[in-house]
């Protein structure tokens, strides 16, 4: 058997996978042969993270990625935003995406095509866990940010909201966990309470986590987005579900999608796609979940990855997707 195998649908797989992943972590190797490039034909849907993903460590997006969502565009390929911020600190990239891209916001607690017209899909967390979340703020002592119908809300005046306030690129209004004045909003349904976020240093965050996350309720799902991150959301919600939400609303299968991803917050997705590529920046565990691992965010991740599985940009070009034969 060769070294690098792949299954029936074109995925990497069995010992030949893993010696792959272990030979190509942090770059896609330049050995990649005729026959183990893919048929960019096949796929519908690009569904890529953002933090740590698409954008470079100074949040911007890099050229060459963005020429990587108009290759996808020029070959009958959708893309999707795919990211734990909320709506209003993704508006300043959804020029990226054009007329057919999705936006999965929230960690997938709000779908919609990119235009904001139609909406896919929306779990906001239910009442008692929003409350079980903010008693658990209180014991902890942790910042929260609430991220409730487009606004954030955050309960402590610190250096910390602050940071995350402007990396969200949105203002904030301060409330107590014990008294919040939107309490009856999310009582009654007025207000819906699509994410709850915890933002900490990175050495008190691994802490928290470990000690919190069995203390959640099991109707939420709580995870690690990145250093110092913590985040809980409703537990049917998770990037993967958001991939069906929009191969279902395109009518395609998951296996016609490709995501790239980052952190612990992605593996979902990545399981759920047809390909699943890992940045050379990656958690060790997302490289595990991955059939390839790619650049890193700082060196257009996205793009190498697009270029190098489906051959040349010429090459590419060329391919008549199959669903248009």
């Amino acid at each position: 058997m060769d070294d690098f195998a792949k299954s029936a649908d074109g995925n990497a797989t069995g010992a030949g996978a893993a010696a792959f992943k272990e030979a190509s972590k942090g770059a896609l190797t330049e050995a990649l042969t005729a026959e183990e490039i893919f048929d960019f034909g096949k796929y519908r849907l690009a569904a890529c993270d953002m933090d740590g993903t698409m954008l470079a460590d100074d949040h911007k997006i890099p050229e060459l990625n963005r020429r990587a969502v108009r290759i996808c565009g020029e070959n009958g390929v959708s893309f999707a935003i795919a990211s734990g911020r909320a709506y209003t600190a993704l508006g300043r990239y959804m020029d990226v995406l054009g007329e057919k891209g999705f936006v999965i916001a929230y960690n997938g607690a709000r779908i919609s095509t990119a235009d904001m017209k139609t909406e896919l899909l929306r779990l906001p967390l239910k009442t008692d866990d929003v409350f079980e979340v903010f008693r658990l703020s209180e014991e902890f002592g942790a910042t929260l940010c609430v991220w409730a119908d487009g606004k954030l809300y955050i309960n402590r005046r610190n250096k910390l909201a602050r940071e995350y306030a402007k990396l969200s690129g949105c203002g904030w209004e301060y409330f107590n966990t014990k008294k919040p004045f939107f309490l009856k909003e999310i009582a009654s349904g007025l207000s819906n309470c699509d994410k709850l976020f915890w933002t900490d240093t990175p050495k008190r965050a691994v802490w928290l986590a470990e000690n919190v996350r069995r203390l959640v309720p099991e109707t939420v799902n709580f995870f690690t987005s990145g250093a110092g991150y913590m985040e809980f959301i409703d537990s049917h919600v998770n990037k993967g579900a958001g991939i069906r939400a929009v191969c279902e609303y395109m009518g395609v299968g998951t296996d016609a999608a490709i995501a790239f991803g980052d952190a612990e917050n992605d593996i979902p997705m990545m399981r759920e796609a047809g390909l699943a590529v890992a940045m050379g920046n990656a958690e060790e565990a997302v490289k595990a979940e991955a059939d390839y691992v790619t650049d890193t965010n700082n060196e257009a991740g996205v793009y190498t990855g697009i270029v190098k599985l489906f051959g040349s940009e010429r090459r590419i070009s060329k391919i008549r997707p199959a669903w248009q034969k």
